[in-house]
């Protein structure tokens, strides 16, 4: 969708954002940081964009629905034969 984001630093999370490129990650239950980073993304609409724009970059080169199938099928050929 090409937003900015701000999550926490998980594993699924950290996948996905990359702090201070895609979005920003902060400490699990730091709602001071996670706050600060949200208002540093609502204060500077280039920044938001700029940070959306990388985000949806990255997902379609990281996450392409057709190469995700592909990769699939043969861990299952791989697996079945």
């Amino acid at each position: 969708m090409s937003k900015p984001v701000v999550a926490t630093k998980t594993t699924g999370s950290q996948e996905i954002v990359l702090d201070g490129q895609t979005g920003f990650l902060v400490p699990i239950n730091d709602a001071e940081k996670f706050t600060q980073q949200l208002q540093k993304i609502l204060a500077n609409p280039a920044l938001a964009r700029k940070l959306g724009a990388n985000a949806s970059k990255l997902v379609k080169e990281k996450f392409n629905r057709e190469k995700n199938i592909k990769q699939i099928v043969n861990a299952w050929e791989k697996i079945a034969i």
